[in-house]
């Protein structure tokens, strides 16, 4: 699957804009403010790139991943946990200024909770399930959980 990414055009030009644009949104609005817009970010790529409702999770599974390829956002692994279902995100575009690449990578994570939010509300899940960042693992990779609220 490395090798695969390895070979897709580089979206550098695009992600250097997109990170001085959250540079300059973080300068002049609360991080609140800037997870809020990039939450509903999240939610209106979903939107915009829908999905077919699933009967299963390994189906769900495999339309997410076709979703994030045409996207260029990397990949997913979806395990259930029983008592919340935990989303491991891999392969986020890295951040080349050292100095922004904590903000970059939680800015990222917030978009793909407005993303998965909005996947799972798609596939009929209850809007009681919410999506948090539980961490962030490495440079390229977070790791989400989507549970009920409480």
């Amino acid at each position: 699957m490395e090798k695969y990414f390895q070979e897709q055009k580089s979206l550098k030009g695009y992600v250097n804009m997109v990170q001085e644009i959250l540079k300059m949104m973080m300068e002049n609005a609360s991080i609140e403010e800037v997870n809020d817009f990039l939450y509903e970010l999240g939610q209106r790529l979903a939107k915009h790139n829908p999905i077919n409702a699933n009967d299963s999770l390994s189906d769900f599974h495999i339309q997410i991943n076709e979703k994030l390829n045409l996207l260029g956002f990397g990949v997913a692994q979806i395990e259930d946990l029983n008592t919340a279902l935990q989303i491991t995100h891999r392969q986020i575009e890295e951040c080349t200024d050292q100095s922004f690449a904590d903000s970059w990578q939680r800015a990222f994570a917030v978009v793909l909770c407005g993303l998965y939010q909005g996947y799972f509300a798609q596939a009929g899940a209850p809007s009681a399930l919410v999506c948090k960042v539980v961490s962030i693992v490495a440079p390229n990779e977070v790791v989400l959980q989507l549970k009920k609220r409480g």
